[in-house]
């Protein structure tokens, strides 16, 4: 009875998670027949060419050919282009701020991430001096290192150093994630600490024992602290912290000793919560001692009355109307919560409410999963400012729509990895929890592209499993199987 509640619980979220976020990344079904029909093709000459069959690479190597692709890609692309752009928008400001050290605006008072990633590259201006090639160069750094992160998430996944090599070599070789190493944002370090935190996690899984141990609880105080960086850079650890629990609740569906199970891993997210909460706190006093006065704890009333007004994209006035409630409150900012809160009531509950137009969400799942683009605008952005237009044209009409064919393919893939989610283990239900619950996070603020950009190795990690899923199912398919066992095989 518990294995069937469990089966259904997983079809029910496949179901979901084919709506949204895949059916709106497969934007393009033309793309789709293409790559399925070519790697069926590829998948056929492999097995009938003995020689192809002999080229194989030892999994000692992968850590190095991983480390060797991302030096070459992300540390190339900054000596590449970096006499050959200027930062733009927030991203220029934020350099400006990490050679300053200026943030006694209104503006760092709300938006407290563009805070800690410029004082943390301050410091290295310290020992490799002040320049946007040092900026960028941590960039690569960052970005190098969690190349071989998700080697390692993907192989604690999978239990399989091939799942863990393909997925990075699918995160590397990603056109805008190459190019977005030019631009100057704390995302990256984003990405390495969800990439950290899942690696951790993922530690813990490893032993059969469910009690708590000291290995266990170190490793649930490291991702809670880590977490709790993680939301001054960009916010997506509720998605965490949910899915983790869901996990956990899943898992003792096949729990003899259920209630030691259940009591063991409440302690598990009390832990991780604490150490959160503790975490979070220490570093906004840090902020505050940084930006010399008290900045704001909590803006989300901000996000979302933006979010869920006009068309749920950047709207200045809707921006200003925060600034101006913590000006008038004397930035007491939970009075100036209240307030927006009220207004933004007020607003959902009128008969000019987005939320009564039916295509509101549905344009705002557009934007944000719909393609891949915004993150190449910003570096076609920063090549304009410099005015080097050759390089522009390049990237807007070459690599823009190879890119987003890349990103319909891993999608696609990911897609595929979907159909033996009742057989899979459930740490690979775990990555798609995580990746389903950034993005419906993402559908309640403002609606930006390149906001994805955090979770986007999740993608790669699920791309490969789809891929490999795929592959198997070919296999069974053209395996020469007596008609009366062939439904058993493919069970």
């Amino acid at each position: 009875m518990k294995d069937k509640i469990l089966t259904v619980l997983l079809y029910i979220f496949a179901f979901l998670f084919l709506i949204y976020p895949t059916s709106y990344g497969i934007s393009d079904l033309k793309i789709v027949v293409i790559f399925v029909t070519i790697l069926l093709l590829l998948l056929f000459i492999y097995k009938k060419s003995k020689i192809l069959k002999k080229i194989h690479i030892k999994e000692k190597y992968f850590p190095w050919i991983i480390l060797l692709l991302a030096i070459i890609t992300r540390i190339g692309i900054v000596l590449l282009f970096e006499n050959h752009l200027v930062q733009v928008s927030d991203f220029g400001g934020a350099l400006n701020a990490s050679n300053i050290m200026d943030f006694s605006s209104d503006y760092y008072r709300i938006f407290t991430h563009w805070i800690l990633y410029p004082t943390m590259v301050h410091g290295i201006y310290q020992i490799f001096g002040s320049s946007q090639l040092v900026a960028l160069l941590t960039n690569a750094i960052i970005l190098i290192i969690s190349s071989l992160l998700v080697y390692k998430v993907s192989f604690l996944i999978f239990n399989n150093k091939t799942y863990g090599f393909i997925s990075s070599l699918f995160y590397i070789l990603w056109p805008s994630n190459i190019l977005y190493t030019l631009i100057f944002s704390q995302e990256h370090f984003c990405l390495l600490l969800l990439l950290l935190i899942l690696w951790l996690f993922l530690i813990t899984e490893k032993s059969d024992k469910i009690t708590l141990n000291k290995k266990k609880i170190i490793s649930f105080i490291l991702i809670g602290i880590s977490l709790g960086l993680s939301t001054f850079f960009k916010n997506f650890a509720p998605a965490f912290i949910i899915a983790f629990i869901i996990y956990y609740f899943l898992k003792g569906f096949k729990q003899e000793y259920l209630k030691t199970y259940i009591l063991n891993n409440l302690g598990a997210v009390m832990i991780i919560l604490i150490s959160m909460l503790i975490s979070k706190n220490l570093i906004f006093m840090e902020i505050d001692h940084i930006a010399g006065h008290e900045v704001a704890r909590n803006i989300t009333p901000c996000y979302l009355n933006v979010g869920l007004n006009g068309d749920g994209r950047y709207n200045a006035e809707l921006y200003g109307e925060y600034y101006t409630a913590i000006r008038e409150n004397n930035y007491d900012y939970d009075k100036a919560n209240e307030e927006i809160i009220k207004l933004l009531k007020n607003r959902l509950f009128s008969k000019d409410s987005t939320l009564l137009d039916p295509n509101f969400f549905d344009n705002k799942a557009t934007i944000i999963f719909g393609n891949d683009n915004s993150k190449i605008t910003w570096v076609i952005n920063s090549i304009n400012a410099k005015e080097y237009i050759d390089a522009s044209n390049i990237l807007e009409d070459t690599i823009k729509p190879i890119n987003n064919d890349y990103f319909i393919i891993l999608v696609t893939l990911m897609a595929f990895g979907l159909v033996s989610i009742r057989n899979s283990n459930l740490k690979k239900f775990l990555l798609y929890l995580i990746l389903f619950g950034s993005l419906l996070l993402l559908i309640l603020v403002e609606a930006q592209n390149r906001y994805m950009y955090a979770v986007q190795p999740i993608i790669c990690i699920l791309a490969t499993g789809g891929l490999f899923d795929l592959i198997k199912y070919w296999e069974v398919k053209n395996e020469k199987i007596p008609k009366t066992n062939k439904s058993k095989a493919l069970d």
